[in-house]
C-alpha cells in the first residue's frame, strides 16, 4: 500500500495501484517540475479540506481519451477521493458514427452529418469536443442517456451546451424522459462564444434536445457536445479526445479553444504524440511549432489554468519493431516543458522506456497491433497518472 500523508489538518489520502502487472517503474512515476502545479494543487487541497470547491479538469488527447478509458479511470479516482461534481463533457458519438465512452448512449430520430477535427478539409466547424454533428431537419431530436457506472450518480442539474450560434441556427428545447420541457436554448449572446449554461429544475440522467424552428431564416443545428454538472462540490473531469488526433490538428484555428473558458478549467492535461510517432520514419519538423501554437492558444483563453503535458506511451511499429520516433517525441515534450516551465508526466519512462511495449504486450495490456492498449492497459496508465498527481499533492501539502 502506497500512502501519502498530507498536513495534520487534512486527512491522509491512501491510494495504491491495485495491479501494476510488474510493468510500472515507480522511480519515474512522478511529475517533472511539480512546482508548476502549485495553483491547481492549492485548490485541490482546499476542496479536500472544506468540501466546498469545484475543481475542473479538461483532458485533451487522441483515441485513449475519446474512448475515455484512461481519462475515465482518472475521473473515477478523483471523484472517489474529492467528490463528484458531474460527468463532464460528453459527445453524441454514435450520431457521429464513431466510438465513445461506454457509459454514454446517444440516439436520434434523424441521420446527422458529422466531422472529426482530423479531417479539416471537410465542411462543418469544430468546437470544444473536436467532434461535430449537424442537421438541417427541423424535426430533429437528439437524446443522451447515461448508464450508471462505478457507483457514481451522474444525474445532471446543470448543462453547458456547445453549438453554433448565429441567425441561421435552430433553437433547442431541453426535454426530460417524459418529454416535458425543462429549459430552452437559443442563439442569444453568451459570455463564452458557442455555449449556453442551463439550470435544470430537477436532476436527470436522460436528456433530450429538440430542434425548434422559430424564425424563417433558421436552417440548421450544429452541435459540439455538452457538459453535465451536478451542482455539487467535487472534481469535474472533462475528456476531449479524437481518434487519430495530433498536435497539428489542435493547433488549427477553430472554435474549440475559445469555448474552453465555459468549463473554467483549473487543470488542462494534454496527452498527444502517439499518432505523430506512427508516421515513422517521417518526422514532422513543425511539431514543436504546433505544440507551441496549441499551448499558447490555451493560455490565451485560460490564463489562470495550470497545464500538464504527458509523454506518449511506448509503442511498436509494424507490430513488433522498435519505433525510435516515440522517444524522440517524448524528449521533445520534456524539453518543451523544461524550457517553458510546464509540468510533465513522463508516462514513457514510468512504463519502461524502450522496453515499454514489449513488457506491456507480454502482460496482456497491449493489443496485437503494437500501438493500442487494452482497456485494462489504458486504465493502468490512468492509475499511474493519478498516483503521480497525488504524490505531487503530498509534496505540496507538506511544505
Amino acid at each position: 500500500m502506497i500512502s501519502f500523508t498530507l498536513r495534520e489538518e487534512q486527512e491522509t489520502i491512501r491510494f495504491a495501484i491495485a495491479n501494476d502487472y510488474g510493468v510500472v517503474d515507480y522511480r519515474y512515476n512522478r511529475i517533472v517540475y511539480p512546482e508548476g502545479l502549485k495553483e491547481f494543487l492549492k485548490k485541490l487541497q482546499a476542496l479536500k479540506n472544506n468540501g466546498q470547491e469545484t475543481v475542473s479538469i479538461l483532458h485533451f488527447g487522441d483515441s485513449h481519451i475519446q474512448a475515455d478509458f484512461l481519462s475515465g479511470q482518472v475521473r473515477k479516482h478523483f471523484q472517489t477521493e474529492f467528490g463528484n461534481a458531474g460527468r463532464g463533457l460528453i459527445i453524441p458519438a454514435k450520431l457521429a458514427r464513431t466510438n465513445g465512452p461506454d457509459d454514454v448512449q446517444s440516439t436520434s430520430n434523424v441521420n446527422w452529418e458529422s466531422k472529426r477535427m482530423v479531417f479539416p478539409d471537410q465542411p462543418l466547424p469544430i468546437g470544444l469536443s473536436g467532434i461535430t454533428v449537424s442537421s438541417s431537419d427541423s424535426t430533429a431530436m437528439l437524446e443522451i442517456n447515461l448508464k450508471k457506472t462505478g457507483g457514481f450518480d451522474y444525474r445532471a442539474n446543470e448543462l453547458i451546451l456547445f453549438y453554433r450560434k448565429d441567425s441561421y441556427s435552430y433553437h433547442m428545447s431541453i426535454l426530460d424522459s417524459l418529454n416535458r420541457a425543462m429549459a430552452f436554448a437559443g442563439a442569444y449572446t453568451n459570455e463564452v462564444p458557442g455555449s449556453s449554461k442551463i439550470y435544470l429544475p430537477y436532476p436527470t440522467e436522460r436528456i433530450k434536445l429538440k430542434v425548434l424552428k422559430t424564425l424563417p431564416q433558421q436552417t440548421r443545428l450544429t452541435f459540439y457536445g455538452m457538459a453535465l454538472g451536478s451542482g455539487k462540490p467535487g472534481v469535474w473531469y472533462h475528456a476531449a479526445g479524437v481518434n487519430g488526433a495530433k498536435f497539428k490538428h489542435y493547433s488549427l484555428p477553430t472554435e474549440q479553444l475559445e469555448q474552453t473558458p465555459a468549463l473554467h478549467p483549473d487543470l488542462i492535461i494534454i496527452s498527444l504524440g502517439t499518432n505523430e510517432a506512427l508516421d515513422y520514419p517521417y518526422f514532422d519538423g513543425d511539431l514543436e511549432a504546433q505544440m507551441r501554437t496549441f499551448i499558447e492558444s490555451i493560455r490565451k483563453f485560460n490564463p489562470s489554468a495550470t497545464l500538464l503535458l504527458t509523454t506518449p506511451p511506448g509503442t511498436f511499429r509494424k507490430k513488433n519493431r522498435t519505433n525510435p520516433s516515440v522517444r524522440k517525441i517524448r524528449d521533445l515534450i520534456l524539453t518543451y516543458g523544461d524550457e517553458n516551465k510546464i509540468p510533465v508526466f513522463d508516462l514513457y519512462a514510468a512504463g519502461g522506456e524502450d522496453g515499454f511495449p514489449g513488457k506491456w504486450m507480454k502482460a496482456g495490456l497491449m493489443q496485437k497491433d503494437g500501438v493500442h492498449f487494452t482497456k485494462t492497459g489504458y486504465e493502468l496508465q490512468g492509475d499511474m497518472l493519478y498516483l503521480a498527481l497525488m504524490e505531487a499533492l503530498n509534496a505540496y501539502a507538506a511544505h
